[in-house]
């Protein structure tokens, strides 16, 4: 027998429109439980791992106590960049519910931006205005589902586990490979690196970069080398036969401002003249104190004039 259709279950309808306060009786306290990331076959007594992308942090407490009744455990998450950062992560989910519009993203974009990460779970739309365009709209770019909030709880935590059930009819895809180098997260499957668990948002050409440097630590990659990672070996790029030099350096800068985006002490990839760029697992951490500060800013230079080369 399925968990939803417990005896004891109380039905909370959610109205449209209604804004929902901390201090509704039917609250109490609120326990988001943390979710394990790998696949794993469902009996009748597995719980439904659900995250949930909702501007209304009350509704976001209401679903997860409710839910939580019908065997569904709850990741509430205010808008867009948290859902990014909890996918970016060892985070996982059975389904996601997706409010049509976060305060950060609509929720089409989110869920285009979700599938460009590589992000295959199931997509349930929760909204107020369940007009049969949006309906249209939500399906055909991929939702599995649009459930409107005026339906009630009951009622999505029986969509929640029906789409659970279907879902672990389909044999599971294989568990998504994750390297790690450090901070450094790579996704090879989808091409996607992350840092301290944030999207970087590389070029397919800068992400085979970082992945040609994180593959040959021990060593110094010549721009050469560089080079035909991006192209292919012998391509002919720049002015003259050392133009292609330019090219890997201005490839390097725009990957560096990307990292110092996200972490302005990123100092993981070392230039040496000539010999060319390598990916540093551990980068050294400077130290400056007064006795040294003459010291450091001849460093600071000389690290300058490295990366101008």
């Amino acid at each position: 027998m399925c968990v939803c259709q417990r005896a004891s279950s109380v039905n909370v309808p959610v109205p449209s429109g209604h804004a929902f306060s901390m201090t509704d009786p039917y609250v109490g306290d609120v326990m988001v439980t943390s979710m394990e990331t790998a696949h794993r076959s469902r009996s009748d007594m597995d719980r439904v791992r659900l995250v949930l992308a909702d501007s209304d942090g009350a509704y976001r407490a209401v679903v997860a106590v409710k839910l939580g009744h019908h065997g569904v455990d709850v990741v509430g998450l205010p808008d867009g960049q948290a859902l990014l950062r909890h996918f970016a992560g060892d985070a996982g989910a059975d389904i996601i519910g997706l409010e049509w519009m976060l305060p950060d993203v609509s929720g089409m974009d989110m869920l285009a931006r979700l599938r460009h990460r590589g992000v295959r779970v199931p997509v349930i739309f929760l909204t107020i205005d369940a007009s049969a365009r949006r309906e249209s709209q939500a399906l055909g770019r991929g939702a599995i589902d649009f459930v409107a909030k005026s339906r009630g709880l009951d009622i999505l935590a029986q969509r929640v586990h029906r789409i659970a059930r279907l879902v672990d009819l389909v044999p599971a895809a294989p568990q998504e490979m994750v390297l790690r180098f450090g901070l450094l997260q790579i996704k090879p499957q989808v091409c996607r690196a992350c840092w301290r668990g944030v999207d970087l948002n590389l070029t397919m050409n800068e992400f085979k970069v970082v992945r040609l440097l994180t593959s040959r630590m021990e060593e110094y990659v010549s721009p050469r080398d560089i080079y035909d990672c991006m192209h292919y070996a012998g391509f002919i790029g720049g002015t003259g036969e050392e133009g292609y030099r330019t090219n890997v350096r201005s490839a390097i800068r725009r990957i560096r401002r990307k990292f110092h985006a996200l972490d302005p002490g990123f100092d993981a990839i070392a230039t040496l003249a000539v010999e060319g760029y390598q990916w540093r697992d551990s980068p050294p951490h400077r130290s400056v104190d007064r006795i040294d500060r003459t010291a450091s800013w001849h460093d600071q230079a000389a690290a300058g004039i490295s990366d101008s080369l």
